[in-house]
């Protein structure tokens, strides 16, 4: 049975196989793209809601071919829109911090459309690709708290963190007001769509 290898989605951190697995979890970064992996590897490989991240997808898709052997799969994950938490984040990051660190936020949901994706992936010379919209409910806990902790987890943790405690606690009680149509007991609950990309090597 295949295991699969979870990385953080953490910066300069990205392609790490073991040896013993044959399935790979592929997290994002800035400017690091598979440089550690020499050789092919067999099996499957997943790149779950990570291509978004690489400013240059069609090199880190080639790079992708690159670490697979002769009739490896292929499986992306990548975001179809901006979604219902994000939107309303971003808003009150306009409004609370700036335009600018609302734009950065939600830069990794700025993703291609289906043809795009299905291009990108013919053209890193992937065969058999198959791009499919999967719907999923996404459940957050108590959101005025769960908005600033995330928010210090992202590339934007530095601007949110200049601002005062009372910014911050408007950031979390703007995005509450937003999404009170979500509400599903101490948190929210509410649907988000993704593409789903499977291909073939060839």
């Amino acid at each position: 049975m295949a295991k699969v290898v979870f990385t953080p989605n953490i910066q300069r951190h990205v392609c790490v196989p073991k040896t013993k697995c044959n399935v790979m979890v592929m997290k994002s970064t800035q400017d690091r793209i598979c440089r550690d992996v020499a050789d092919p590897l067999n099996g499957a490989r997943l790149c779950q809601q990570g291509l978004q991240f690489f400013p240059d997808k069609a090199v880190a898709l080639r790079e992708m071919h690159r670490v697979l052997a002769g009739n490896d799969r292929l499986a992306l994950s990548v975001w179809n829109n901006v979604g219902i938490y994000n939107t309303a984040v971003g808003a009150a990051l306009t409004r609370f911090v700036g335009s600018d660190v609302a734009a950065r936020f939600n830069a990794s949901r700025k993703t291609p459309t289906a043809d795009e994706l299905r291009r990108l992936v013919t053209e890193a010379r992937f065969s058999d690709v198959k791009v499919s919209v999967s719907r999923i409910n996404v459940h957050l806990p108590r959101i005025d708290r769960f908005v600033v902790d995330h928010l210090a987890a992202t590339p934007v943790a530095t601007a949110v963190e200049a601002i005062d405690a009372e910014a911050r606690k408007q950031v979390g009680a703007s995005v509450v007001e937003q999404l009170l149509s979500y509400a599903d007991g101490d948190g929210i609950t509410y649907p988000e769509e993704t593409y789903v990309l499977t291909a073939q090597v060839r």
